[in-house]
């Protein structure tokens, strides 16, 4: 922790350095401190439970029903309720399951890094 100073800034000078910084997108992070530094995590999120025996079939059905010609990326998307203006599992992180039929091949794409991937059901599959 930095050691106590004493600021000669007038309000009116740190008016216009705000103001300034705003046209650089750059805010003082002082000024929003107390709701910025949290002593844990919080979220909007509440858990959710998706069960295998519910997203298995449905999934199967999406094979069926869409082809590769309308959906290059046939996936369900794991929605949370509690979230549900955003496009998200949680607050950070996005799931989605996706069904590759048998003959099919997916266009290779790029993830973040953070990007997970894997098989959970076949014979020959990779990824």
């Amino acid at each position: 922790m930095l050691s106590n100073s004493n600021s000669a800034a007038t309000q009116e000078v740190l008016k216009n350095y705000y103001q300034e910084l705003e046209g650089f997108n750059l805010a003082p992070l002082w000024n929003v401190q107390e709701e910025a530094l949290v002593d844990e995590p919080t979220s909007k999120a509440s858990p959710h439970l998706w069960r295998w025996k519910d997203l298995e079939p449905r999934a199967i059905k999406a094979g069926e029903l869409i082809g590769t010609a309308d959906a290059e990326r046939r996936v369900l998307m794991l929605l949370n309720p509690t979230i549900k203006d955003r496009i998200a599992t949680t607050n950070s992180l996005f799931s989605g399951l996706q069904i590759v039929m048998p003959g099919e091949a997916a266009r290779a794409h790029r993830h973040t890094p953070s990007a997970l991937r894997f098989i959970i059901n076949s014979d020959g599959g990779y990824t």
